[in-house]
């Protein structure tokens, strides 16, 4: 049995290995989804739709079958991580010394019964029970967690095939996107995206700008004819401005505060 018991000790610890190794192969998944994601979205929005119809509609056709691969290894890695796997752990060790407790009880009762009734009943060996009983919980937890691990790893071979299917998809769409030029923004194209709205608004802005200019020139103009027919005003203006003497401005003078820690004083307030 002792050799057994390592064989299987071994295989305890080798599945939940496994179990992270699964979870690492998920997290380049993610990886890779967010990439080629990424991508797609950056072909549809900069796609240009007044290209000519044959490269279009085989561009769609090729992303459409892209994304159904995709998807579909998405699903098979969202299987992976969210179905109910319950793993089977070791007991605890709060577990497993009440039930040593109880086998020095059994062991000590059975000795005071054969002493008692003269009998002769063997006494259990406890240690070799404690370990048979640790050697039937790791073989049955290693085999149950072995199982859960091989059906998520069935999980995840799906989704990398169907994960590379849609990464041969990915190529041929991107492909077909750069060699038949179908990027609005390409410097190939000699394409003017024009904003009316924002046209119109700059051109009403500088409509009213040169509104105000002849607005601004009309007022002086009549100004300086109102000042040329009354000379006289100007002179006596003038004379008043220089007769006012300016006054010396008030300084400030200081604040009021109070500062107090009454709390009555808070209260009257």
């Amino acid at each position: 049995m002792h050799g057994l018991y390592d064989v299987f000790e071994k295989l305890y610890f080798k599945s939940f290995e496994d179990r992270e190794r699964i979870i690492s192969r998920v997290q380049i998944n993610f990886t890779i989804y967010m990439g080629m994601l990424t991508v797609i979205f950056y072909m549809l929005r900069m796609l240009d739709h007044d290209e000519k119809k044959f490269p279009l509609i085989i561009f769609f056709i090729i992303l459409l079958s892209c994304l159904i691969s995709l998807l579909t290894s998405i699903y098979f890695t969202y299987k992976t991580l969210c179905d109910k796997y319950n793993y089977h752990y070791f007991t605890s060790f709060y577990e497993m010394s009440k039930y040593l407790a109880r086998l020095h009880e059994y062991r000590n009762n059975m000795h005071e019964y054969n002493i008692t009734d003269n009998n002769e009943f063997s006494l259990e060996d406890i240690n070799f029970i404690i370990k048979s009983n640790i050697f039937a919980i790791i073989g049955k937890c290693s085999d149950e967690n072995n199982r859960i691990n091989k059906n998520r790893m069935f999980f995840v071979r799906k989704s990398m095939l169907w994960l590379w299917f849609s990464g041969a998809l990915f190529v041929m769409t991107s492909a077909i996107f750069a060699v038949t030029d179908l990027d609005v923004s390409s410097p190939r194209k000699d394409t003017l995206v024009k904003d009316r709205a924002v046209a119109d608004e700059i051109k009403n802005f500088g409509q009213h700008v040169i509104d105000e200019m002849r607005s601004i020139m009309r007022n002086d103009e009549k100004n300086k004819l109102d000042m040329s027919k009354n000379p006289h005003e100007k002179a006596i203006s003038q004379q008043r401005y220089v007769d006012l003497k300016p006054t010396l401005p008030v300084p400030p003078t200081y604040q009021i505060i109070t500062e107090s820690y009454d709390f009555k004083k808070w209260t009257e307030d």
